[in-house]
């Protein structure tokens, strides 16, 4: 789940490994946080806490726009 968008380069990428880019509303990040019930992991940490991948555990998270599908189709 991202917040903006991807070079098509990465988007391709994405559909190759048959993944989706979910990306939540832009402003709505106390929302998301509500639904934040647990941080399982913090991953890549070397890369800073903004960069890093982060394994959350959500209840009723959303809602989401597919960015990317598993085509490699980008809406950016």
């Amino acid at each position: 789940i991202g917040k903006g968008g991807l070079s098509q380069s990465v988007a391709e990428g994405i559909g190759k490994l048959g993944c989706v880019y979910l990306s939540f509303t832009g402003g709505a990040g106390a929302l998301a946080a509500r639904s934040i019930e647990s941080v399982e992991e913090v991953l890549w940490k070397d890369l800073g806490l903004a960069e890093a991948m982060w394994v959350l555990g959500v209840k009723d998270f959303g809602p989401l726009v597919v960015g990317v599908d598993t085509s490699g189709n980008n809406l950016y």
